[in-house]
């Protein structure tokens, strides 16, 4: 017969099960209370599936993104050349730039806005024949306005910087006269006006004058050609007066012009 085992045996076998088990519950404890375990296990980075469209870049990280502005202001001084030049003198006028530069590059694109008298007549006459002592202006002036799409290259480091740029766009001829009256203040009619396409090319400097830490004022200094389509102006000498009215001698060539600046531009 199989002797029953002894009770002294059976008591060491519980008591090395009960410090075993306690042993795993302590480190259990230890385990739940230590930082590690406190910090929030970390998600796995979002997986792009093939064939999926990338997610966008943040605002300015694109290599075509305008990271420089330039606006300008400048007096215009145009020179007539070619068959204009032959009929017209130096026209005074003001332009405006605005550009942005694409990126890191050197290139910066933009719009040119400007205006130009090429000629202008002014007479002494009484509007009303019952008071033939008092007098007032009468101008006939010679205009043109401009607008072109721009080019430039210009590079973005020291305090002098040399600039080429190419422009394409439109010039608009036209002659008015208008008059000052006394009851419903300027009045007046456009003579002639004409439309033509334009293109030129320039180049110039922007030396930096003052510095700051979000802009910087620069001396602009450039010169234009600019040609283009036919169109037909009025110049002096060709608005005849007489009893029956006024008849019109326009002429018609290209408005080819250089056009000397020199104004302040601000970058930002």
């Amino acid at each position: 017969m199989r002797k029953p085992p002894r009770s002294g045996t059976r008591r060491r076998h519980t008591t090395r099960a009960a410090r075993c088990i306690g042993g795993l519950a302590g480190c259990a404890l230890l385990a739940a209370g230590s930082p590690a375990a406190a910090q929030p296990a970390v998600s796995p980075a979002p997986v792009q599936e093939i064939g999926q469209p990338a997610p966008p870049a943040p605002p300015g990280a694109g290599p075509t993104a305008f990271r420089r502005f330039r606006f300008a202001a400048r007096p215009l001084g145009g020179i007539p050349v070619g068959d204009f030049g032959d009929r017209a003198g130096t026209s005074p006028g003001l332009g405006l730039d605005f550009t942005g530069r694409i990126g890191r590059t050197p290139i910066a694109v933009g719009a040119e806005l400007g205006y130009l008298q090429y000629g202008k007549e002014t007479r002494r006459l009484s509007l009303t024949p019952a008071v033939p002592e008092v007098l007032t202006d009468v101008n006939t002036t010679n205009h043109f306005l401009q607008t072109h799409a721009l080019i430039r290259v210009q590079p973005q480091t020291g305090r002098v910087q040399p600039y080429v740029e190419g422009l394409v766009g439109f010039r608009y001829v036209f002659t008015r006269t208008s008059f000052r009256n006394a009851d419903e203040g300027r009045s007046g009619s456009t003579l002639l006006g004409d439309l033509a396409p334009s293109a030129g090319a320039g180049g110039g400097v922007a030396v930096g004058l003052v510095s700051g830490s979000e802009a910087t004022l620069n001396l602009d200094i450039g010169l234009r050609y600019l040609t283009g389509g036919d169109v037909e102006y009025l110049t002096k000498g060709a608005v005849v007066r007489h009893e029956d009215g006024v008849t019109l001698e326009p002429t018609r060539s290209a408005i080819d012009m250089l056009s000397l600046h020199v104004g302040l531009a601000v970058d930002f």
